[in-house]
């Protein structure tokens, strides 16, 4: 690990991850951000095991447009998905949602962007028709 944190390390890691992505092995989420600079200096997102979470990802990532996470400081959303000028926030909630103070701040920093919440039991009518589900939102 220590090896890791040493200087020119994290261009290498994400070297290796371009070259799994060239692969189709697994495809690492960039940072969103305005400022071109904030997001090329982020690292990629990790997986984090959840499977309802990857399972939107995956949905979101065969639609067209630009897929993304956020995250500053302790604020976080699990994906941003940008089509033509939509900018749309995402929080994927496998349990009853505890808060989502990472959408409020998103949206108070990109005021044009809308709020969405997909939640285990809106799975499936997502997945039917993600364009319609994302639409919906405020």
């Amino acid at each position: 690990m220590g090896q890791l944190q040493e200087i020119g390390n994290v261009e290498i890691v994400k070297h290796y991850i371009s070259l799994y992505e060239g692969a189709f092995l697994f495809r690492a989420l960039e940072k969103y951000s305005t400022n071109a600079i904030k997001a090329k200096a982020s690292s990629p997102k990790k997986e984090r095991g959840r499977l309802l979470e990857l399972s939107v990802g995956s949905v979101l990532n065969r639609l067209p447009g630009e897929l993304y996470y956020w995250r500053d400081g302790k604020h976080e959303v699990d994906f941003v998905y940008v089509l033509g000028k939509s900018v749309y926030a995402i929080e994927v909630k496998s349990s009853r949602p505890r808060g989502t103070r990472g959408l409020t701040e998103f949206r108070k920093r990109f005021a044009k962007s809308k709020a969405v919440v997909v939640r285990e039991e809106d799975f499936l009518r997502f997945v039917a028709d993600p364009q319609s589900f994302l639409s919906s939102a405020l």
